[in-house]
């Protein structure tokens, strides 16, 4: 089984007043480029960092966009129209360079105000948190700080035996109280599904380090597993407790769903993304190498025996299967070892775009690249609705178009189950999200073929596919209809938590944009 790899947690603590009103006008960009992201088969939100004077958001929700503006969870941002959380847009803009991360976000708030005629005002409402309160006695892994050295938290690889769960380990360092509660949600998301508030009183900085069972492996691990409420309670003497509490949220009262034009030739006035590493070193792998590491902690890139195919797809945000060139690129294995500038890590922070932007550069040089967008009939889940009679409601169209989901364990039973609940959602966006919510079960894109028209309002569930009782069975569970599914102990396939609603997941191939490589060469150049 291969070691989880935790990301790294990038604690930033802002100084800002982030609800305070003021007559004073905003700062703004020098320069920006707004229009809708292109259409991909599952969308990453990437950015909303500024570097250098370069600020980028890519595949932002209208709600990404505002809750970065504000500094709030994204459930803090109430109201507005139906496509808040569905439609996407990129952001380029230019900054003074001395413009810091605090001010960026006001600039973004301005930009938002400019060209899609945002308007909010602020309130405080009861809201759901998780309350972070000390014990008498303090956990082992909690240590006071002594201070210096690196600020922030990072993931620690475990090698764990074959079939056995791994657990996730992350090590923080000079962390105050109030970020600590930050990381904890980003670290243990599959918990925590609300924000956590510093209550413990505890002042200063802390080191510590947390090791959990990852949520939809909790049951599969059986007594060894450690959830991440254990986890808090005995190793750090803390405790987290859901709790109701007033807080400030943003209420939208209006939203353009189409921004202004840009300006003529913007894209003249704009910062070039950086295409350089300061040190790239790329050579054929060794035989018998096992594929392992990406991307890292502090800008670098340490890829070891990944494929032109690994390594295009981590560079474009593709999955796999749109990614089309001669059968080398799938079988001959690469090294890659490459460090970017400084700037692409500072605020603690990974500028993954621009890391990215510096991966195709490499690559397209290396390998002598050359290659063009077209359709192509490529493998994809079709959802379909076979009988045409489902149990979709009908939805208000004025309804914000959203899908939460939550992992439980039911009363009376010791499999988790993964519970999506849709309000206002299409067939079409509901197609979109579902191998982000089942990547294990949804192992090409999903499309809507339905024919069903307009917003829905629904709930399915399902087991997370590590959950079955007996040692997952990946070669038959992924198949729709799948007899797998058919478990005393109520365990329940993504294909028959679908069926239930009357949808169906079918294999086919269909026609989706796809990358096409022309020319490549198989020995790239030396370094």
């Amino acid at each position: 089984m291969k070691s989880a790899l935790v990301p790294l947690v990038s604690i930033l603590i802002l100084t800002s007043l982030v609800f305070g009103q003021s007559t004073e006008p905003l700062p703004t960009f020098e320069a920006a480029d707004v229009h809708s992201s292109p259409r991909v088969t599952n969308p990453v939100t990437r950015g909303g960092f500024v570097r250098a004077g370069r600020y980028e958001f890519k595949q932002a929700t209208m709600l990404d966009l505002i809750a970065s503006a504000y500094s709030l969870e994204a459930d803090k941002v109430l109201g507005g129209p139906s496509w808040l959380e569905t439609d996407r847009f990129d952001i380029l803009a230019k900054a003074p360079a001395s413009v810091n991360n605090d001010t960026a976000k006001l600039m973004l708030r301005a930009l938002l105000s400019d060209r899609f005629k945002l308007a909010v005002h602020n309130e405080d409402r009861p809201t759901s948190v998780y309350a972070l309160t000390a014990l008498t006695q303090r956990g082992p892994q909690l240590k006071e700080s002594s201070g210096g050295g690196q600020i922030g938290c990072q993931g620690i690889p475990q090698n764990a035996a074959p079939g056995v769960i791994p657990y996730s380990v992350v090590a923080c360092r000079n962390l105050p109280m109030d970020a600590i509660a930050v990381a904890l949600r980003q670290m243990a998301g599959g918990y925590f599904d609300q924000p956590f508030v510093d209550m413990t009183g505890l002042k200063g900085n802390w080191d510590f380090e947390l090791k959990w069972t990852g949520r939809n492996e909790l049951a599969a691990a059986g007594p060894d597993g450690i959830s991440a409420f254990d986890a808090i309670e005995k190793q750090l003497g803390l405790k987290a407790e859901l709790q109701k509490k007033p807080g400030p949220v943003v209420v939208v009262d209006r939203v353009n769903q189409k921004p202004t034009d840009n300006v003529p030739d913007v894209a003249k006035s704009l910062p070039a993304t950086p295409t350089e590493f300061e040190v790239g070193d790329l050579k054929p792998s060794m035989p018998g190498v096992q594929r392992r590491g990406g991307i890292q902690p502090g800008g670098r890139i340490d890829a070891q025996g990944f494929t032109l195919k690994n390594l295009m797809s981590m560079a474009w945000d593709l999955q796999e299967d749109m990614l089309i060139g001669p059968k080398w690129i799938e079988t001959d294995k690469f090294n890659l070892v490459a460090k970017a500038p400084a700037d692409v890590i500072a605020g603690g922070n990974l500028d993954v775009i621009s890391l990215q932007g510096m991966l195709k550069a490499l690559l397209i040089d290396r390998f002598k690249i050359k290659m063009h967008n077209e359709d192509r009939p490529v493998a994809v889940f079709a959802l379909i609705a076979p009988k045409k009679e489902t149990k979709l409601k009908k939805a208000d169209p004025t309804a914000r178009a959203s899908c939460k989901r939550v992992v439980a364990t039911p009363a009376g039973s010791s499999i988790p189950l993964a519970t999506v609940t849709c309000q206002n959602t299409t067939m079409a966006q509901l197609a979109e999200k579902l191998q982000g919510w089942a990547g294990a079960y949804v192992t090409h894109p999903a499309v809507d073929l339905t024919g069903i028209e307009g917003g829905w309002d629904f709930s399915f569930s399902w087991t997370p596919l590590a959950n079955f009782n007996a040692a997952p069975r990946p070669e038959a569970a992924q198949q729709p209809g799948a007899a797998v599914a058919a478990e005393p102990n109520g365990a329940l396939t993504l294909f028959e938590g679908l069926e239930r609603l009357g949808l169906k997941l079918e294999q086919q191939k269909h026609p989706l944009p796809v990358l096409v490589i022309d020319e490549a060469s198989q020995d790239p150049t030396e370094n």
